[in-house]
C-alpha cells in the first residue's frame, strides 16, 4: 500500500465498482470529504459496458443501447473479473478493458471538477475475499483508464470494501435524524462512533451480493474477525421476483394479453419504456396494478433468511454472540428494503443505517489507510470463470439466486407497450413484521455468550437426502428448470473410463476412489440435467456425505484438493457411451473454504463446453458439485449448489 498523502498536499478519489453500480467520493486538500457528482447528475451511475464499432460506452448509455443488441452488452463487468477473455458481439475484451472505461468516465468528471489536476491519491475498492489476481486486473484497469484520459496517475491504493465501510461507521456522528424507512424497521442512526475495543458487523446486500463481516476497533484500526456472504444474491434477485410475480399474477387479470407479451420480451429489456413499440401505434396503455407491501415481503422472504442464517453464522465463527455486537450497520443499495431492518433486529443487537448505503463504502476509502489484519474466516466470494465466455444472458427463470455472472436490467414495466403502475400499500400490521423459523426451530442461533472461538456443532447423521438442493432450488440456480435423472446412495467408480484414473476423482463428482476410505455414514448422489429449454446443454450432479467426525469431513476436502491439483496439466481423456472427451483441468482455486476448478472440454462434445467442480464441508458434511454444460455458460453454478447445500446443513 503507498504512503497516505496529507490532505494538504492534494485532492483524494475514492471509487467503488461495483456489481450493479459505481460510485466514488472526494476528499479535499481541507479535509472535506463528499460524494462525487457525476456527469448524469447522480452520485452513482450503472456498472454496464456496451460494445460499439467506436469502442466501449458505458453507463445508461450502454443500457440504452443495449436494446439493439444484446450480445454486444454486458451489465456487471465486476462479475467477469476472473475471465481472461469477454466476447462482446465481435469482438473480445480483458476485463481490465471493460472496468477501465468505466474508471474513465468516473476519474475524468473528477479531474475535470479539479481543472484537469489529477488526483494525489486514487483509492480503489475491492471484495474482501479478492485475490492479488482479482486485485491485479483493477490495478490495470486504472492504469488504462488513465492513458485514455491522458493524464498519469498516482499508484492506486486498495482498500476492502467491509473495511472502508467499517471507517465510515466509525466516524458516524450524532445529530441525523432518522429516515421513515429507518423508523419502519427499527433501524436508527448511530448516536457515537465506534470507540476502541468495540465489536460490530457489517451487512452489505448489493446488487449482486451479500458480504457479511464482523469487525474489532483498535487504536490502530481494525481488526476482520470474521467474513461470510452469498453470491449471487443481490437487488436483482429482488427486482426479478417482483417483475415475474406482476407479469404472473397481475397482469393476467388486467389484461390476458399482458402476460403473454412479457414472456415474448427480452429478458434484458432493462428500460421497457425506452423501447420500439411493440403495438403497431404509438399509443401507450398505462395498466394500473396494485401490489401489497405483504406480497413484495413473501416474494424475497427466503433470500432475507438465507442473508440472516448467513450473518449470524459469520458472527458466530468470531467467537461472539450477537449481543456482544456494538451494531450491525446496513450498507448497499439493496438493504434499503425496510423488511430486512426487521429480519436483522431478530439478532438482538442494535441496527445502524449510516448516509446513502451505497456511497458509504467511497466516503470511508476517503480516509487514511487502516490496519487491516488478515480474517480468521475468509468469505467465499465466488470464483473466477473459465477463459472465454459470450457476453452474460440473463436467466428467464423469475426466482434467483441466479448464478449466471450478470442479469439482464429488468424492470417493472410489464411489456414495450402496456406499461404497469406498482403501488405499494403499507398496512399497519406489516410494519415491523419479522420472519420466524421453520416450525420447530429457535429463531435465533444462539452462539456463545463468551468472547471464544465457537465448537463447531456436527451435523445429524441422519439421511442426506434433505440436505442436497433440489431440483427448484437448481433450477433457479441455473436459470432454467431441471429435471431428476438419477440417483445413488453409493459412490460410483467412473475410473475405467479415463485415461489417467488416478484422476477419476478430479474429472467425475462422487467417485468412490474418493469416499471410500473416508469411513462415511451416509451418501446421497443426485443428478439433474436441464429440460433444454435455452437450447444449451446443461447438467449438475451434487453429492453429500456425513462424516463420522468434523475431521474426517477435513481430511476428505484435502485429499480432493490434492488430487485436483495434481492432475492439472494432465492430458486427460474420456471414454463413454458418448464418445470421446478431453476435459483440460485449470488450477484450483480457493474462496474462503471453498475449493473450486474450472475445466475446457473438447471432442465429442456440444461447442463452447465447460464444467466447474466445487466442493466444501460444514462441521462432519461434505458437498461437491460437479455443474456442466455448452454455450459458454459455465460460472459459478457448483460452487452455488454447494453453499445451498451446507446452508442447509448449517440450519
Amino acid at each position: 500500500m503507498t504512503d497516505w498523502v496529507s490532505p494538504a498536499s492534494g485532492w483524494v478519489l475514492a471509487v467503488d465498482f461495483g456489481t450493479a453500480a459505481t460510485a466514488a467520493a472526494v476528499r479535499e486538500p481541507d479535509g472535506t470529504v463528499s460524494c462525487l457528482i457525476l456527469a448524469n447528475g447522480a452520485a452513482t451511475m450503472p456498472s454496464s459496458v456496451f460494445a460499439d464499432s467506436t469502442g466501449l460506452i458505458v453507463g445508461v448509455h450502454a443500457d440504452n443501447a443495449a436494446d439493439y443488441d444484446q450480445d454486444r452488452y454486458e451489465p456487471t463487468p465486476k462479475r467477469q473479473v476472473g475471465r481472461s477473455r469477454i466476447l462482446l458481439g465481435d469482438q473480445e475484451f480483458r476485463p481490465a478493458e471493460l472496468i477501465a472505461a468505466i474508471y474513465a468516465v468516473v476519474i475524468g468528471e473528477a479531474v475535470r471538477q479539479h481543472n484537469r489536476t489529477p488526483p494525489a491519491r486514487l483509492v480503489l475498492t475491492h471484495p474482501l475475499a479478492w485475490n492479488e489476481a482479482r486485485i491485479d486486473v483493477l490495478r490495470e484497469a486504472a492504469t488504462l483508464a488513465g492513458s485514455r484520459l491522458g493524464i498519469s496517475l498516482p499508484d492506486p491504493v486498495f482498500v476492502p470494501e467491509p473495511v472502508a465501510a467499517a471507517a465510515h461507521c466509525a466516524a458516524a456522528t450524532v445529530g441525523r435524524e432518522d429516515t421513515q424507512a429507518d423508523a419502519e424497521d427499527n433501524s436508527d442512526r448511530p448516536t457515537s462512533g465506534l470507540g476502541d475495543g468495540t465489536c460490530f458487523a457489517v451487512c452489505d446486500l448489493g446488487g449482486g451480493t451479500f458480504d457479511a463481516t464482523v469487525l474489532h476497533r483498535t487504536d490502530t484500526g481494525f481488526e476482520i474477525l470474521a467474513t461470510g456472504g452469498i453470491d449471487p444474491l443481490g437487488g436483482y434477485d429482488f427486482d426479478n421476483r417482483l417483475f415475474t410475480y406482476l407479469a404472473d399474477h397481475h397482469g393476467q387479470r388486467a389484461n390476458p394479453s399482458v402476460s403473454q407479451t412479457v414472456q415474448a420480451t427480452d429478458p434484458g429489456d432493462h428500460d421497457s419504456g425506452h423501447r420500439r413499440p411493440v403495438l403497431q401505434t404509438s399509443v401507450r396503455v398505462s395498466q394500473p396494478v396494485l401490489v401489497t407491501r405483504a406480497e413484495l415481503e413473501n416474494l424475497i422472504r427466503s433470500d432475507l433468511e438465507a442473508t440472516l442464517a448467513e450473518l449470524d453464522a459469520t458472527i458466530a465463527r468470531a467467537g461472539l454472540a450477537p449481543e456482544q455486537l456494538a451494531g450491525i450497520y446496513r450498507i448497499g443499495g439493496a438493504t434499503r428494503t425496510s423488511l430486512i431492518g426487521s429480519v436483522l433486529n431478530q439478532l438482538h443487537s442494535p441496527v445502524h443505517v449510516v448516509d446513502h448505503p451505497k456511497t458509504v463504502v467511497t466516503l470511508g476509502a476517503t480516509t487514511p489507510p487502516i490496519n487491516t489484519p488478515q480474517p480468521t474466516a475468509a468469505a467465499d466470494a465466488g470464483p473466477p470463470a473459465p477463459d472465454t465466455v459470450a457476453p452474460s444472458a440473463g436467466p428467464g427463470e423469475p426466482e434467483p439466486p441466479d448464478s449466471s455472472p450478470a442479469r439482464r436490467r429488468r424492470t417493472l414495466s410489464i411489456s414495450a407497450g402496456v406499461i404497469a403502475t406498482v403501488a405499494l400499500v403499507v398496512s399497519g400490521v406489516i410494519l415491523g413484521a419479522r420472519l420466524t423459523a421453520p416450525s420447530g426451530q429457535k429463531e435465533t442461533n444462539q452462539a456463545p455468550s463468551t468472547v471464544s472461538p465457537a465448537p463447531s456443532p456436527q451435523a445429524g447423521s441422519g439421511p442426506s437426502r434433505g440436505l442436497l438442493a433440489s431440483a427448484a432450488e437448481v433450477g433457479k440456480i441455473v436459470g432454467e428448470p431441471v429435471h431428476e435423472e438419477s440417483t445413488s446412495e453409493t459412490p460410483v467408480d467412473s475410473s475405467h473410463l479415463v485415461n489417467h484414473p488416478e484422476c477419476a476423482d478430479a474429472v467425475f463428482a462422487s467417485e468412490s476412489r474418493l469416499y471410500q476410505q473416508s469411513g462415511f455414514t451416509t451418501f446421497r448422489k443426485l443428478d439433474l440435467t436441464a429440460s433444454g429449454e435455452t437450447g444449451n446443454h446443461l447438467s449438475v450432479s451434487q453429492a453429500t456425505a456425513h462424516m463420522p467426525s468434523d475431521e474426517a469431513a477435513q481430511k476428505l476436502l484435502a485429499d480432493a484438493k490434492q488430487t485436483w491439483e495434481t492432475c492439472v496439466g494432465q492430458q486427460l481423456s474420456v471414454t463413454d457411451s458418448g464418445g470421446t472427451w478431453r476435459p483440460e483441468l485449470q488450477d484450483v482455486q480457493e474462496f474462503g473454504t471453498t475449493i473450486v476448478q474450472f475445466r475446457n472440454v473438447s471432442g465429442d462434445v456440444p461447442q463452447w463446453y465447460q464444467c466447474q467442480h466445487a466442493m466444501n464441508v460444514w462441521s462432519n458434511v461434505v458437498a461437491e458439485a460437479l455443474a456442466c454444460g455448452s454455450g459458454g455458460k459455465i460460472n459459478d453454478q457448483a460452487g452455488s449448489v454447494v453453499r445451498v447445500i451446507l446452508a442447509t446443513a448449517a440450519r
